[in-house]
């Protein structure tokens, strides 16, 4: 199976997530080797996202998170979050309002909500909601960040939402007023001036 597709710039090199770790493509998906080395054997890999740099990319597993800091030939575990949570969500941000940084977002298992930076890969728990975090969106330079929140059981739809913090994730706001009581997974933004 194949969890997630990244690519970049048209520049031929794909990465897949699959059931049995990463897989990259130089030939634009004419064939993939494994890149796990630092990724334990037999990891599901749910999702992947790159920093706007292209320096780093990071792989949300169902044994914690990594980093890759060399185009995925070597992983590094992301302290701060357990090995044993399962990661659904990766997103990474790239802030330019005082001075530039990249940061990254990480939805785990426990409805939990982290925020690290690749160098030092080591993440913190910033928030927890009432679901889990499905999704996570930001609008590049700006300090906004949303969440897509989508229950374990179905029976519980009443939780799901989004949260979105205009502050890099320090304060939320929950909504679900108004939404369909089905399961959502994804949110898109579309940009007006300084609104998202």
């Amino acid at each position: 199976n194949i969890f997630s597709i990244l690519g970049r710039d048209n520049n031929q090199t794909i990465y897949i997530g699959t059931r049995t770790g990463v897989r990259k493509s130089t030939n634009g998906g004419g064939s993939f080797t494994p890149v796990n080395n630092g990724i334990p054997a037999n990891t599901f890999v749910y999702v992947l996202d790159m920093s706007y740099s292209g320096n780093y990319i990071a792989a949300g597993t169902s044994k914690g998170l990594y980093i890759s800091s060399n185009n995925g030939t070597n992983w590094e575990p992301v302290s701060g979050i357990p090995s044993s949570d399962t990661v659904y969500s990766v997103k990474f941000a790239h802030y330019n309002t005082d001075g530039y940084e990249e940061v990254y977002y990480a939805g785990a298992s426990g409805y939990a909500l982290y925020k690290g930076n690749p160098v030092v890969a080591k993440i913190t728990l910033i928030a927890t909601f009432n679901a889990r975090v499905n999704n996570i969106e930001t609008v590049e330079e700006t300090d906004q960040v949303s969440v897509v929140l989508t229950p374990q059981a179905t029976d519980n739809l009443i939780t799901q939402g989004y949260a979105y913090s205009t502050d890099r994730g320090v304060t939320w706001i929950q909504y679900n007023n108004g939404l369909p009581k089905t399961a959502f997974s994804g949110l898109a933004y579309t940009i007006s001036g300084n609104n998202a």
